[in-house]
């Protein structure tokens, strides 16, 4: 290998993070998940699979599948080590939760026309209309999960509408979030929603709010990771 060439490959893993990847199916056809490089993978711990149990029943509930969860590493760790600790920042990657996922592979769409389309759609939705359902998917998971049907609720969402188009289709939200364990913090989300070898993918990157700033952050990371969902499929 060339001197330029290993100077190119060795930017690329720096700006990148090792393309590292987990393997998934729908409807027979298998895709892989990179690993974001700046936050870990949800591990074993009593603490970590009762995170996930309550994020993977709460998206059945609304109709996706929880493929993977990751939160920065700080939190990770002594989560791991059954400490308690407010997340600053974590990511949900979900797909469609349905009967027959041949049935909703999307073959032949162009990421043009997906993009289109779920700009469309987005634009249609209305996030106030959503809080009722919301609600009692939150109070139902909060009672079965913890014990306690009010340990965390959410409230007073602020729609920041579509944010990009680019390899997916990303739109932000903040909300107040309540939580018994940590107190009230203002939370941003960017949803990204993308199509991967026919297979609807949607990913959500969550951030504590400090200001404007975050908005820019959080979807400058969540434009990468596209890109890297992108890249190894």
């Amino acid at each position: 290998m060339s001197s330029l060439k290993k100077i190119g490959s060795l930017f690329l893993i720096l700006l990148c993070g090792v393309a590292t990847a987990e393997q998934h199916y729908f409807g027979g056809v298998r895709f892989d998940i990179p690993n974001p490089s700046h936050l870990c993978k949800s591990g074993n711990s009593y603490a970590e699979k009762k995170l996930f149990s309550w994020q993977e029943d709460g998206q059945a509930r609304i109709g996706s599948k929880l493929l993977g969860l990751w939160m920065d590493c700080a939190s990770q760790s002594l989560l791991s080590k059954g400490k308690p600790k407010e997340l600053e920042e974590w990511m949900l990657v979900v797909v469609p939760k349905v009967a027959s996922e041949k049935d909703l592979l999307l073959r032949g769409v162009s990421d043009k026309e997906f993009n289109a389309f779920v700009s469309k759609e987005m634009k249609k939705i209305d996030v106030s209309d959503e809080m009722a359902d919301i609600d009692n998917v939150l109070l139902n998971i909060n009672k079965k999960h913890f014990l306690d049907k009010d340990i965390i609720k959410v409230g007073e969402p602020v729609d920041l509408g579509l944010l990009h188009v680019g390899d997916a289709v990303h739109t932000g939200m903040l909300m107040k979030v309540q939580a018994k364990t940590v107190g009230t913090r203002l939370v941003l989300v960017v949803s990204s929603q993308l199509l991967v070898k026919g297979v609807w993918v949607t990913f959500y990157n969550y951030i504590n709010y400090q200001s404007r700033e975050d908005v820019k952050n959080l979807l400058l990371s969540a434009r990468l990771f596209a890109a890297k969902l992108k890249s190894v499929n």
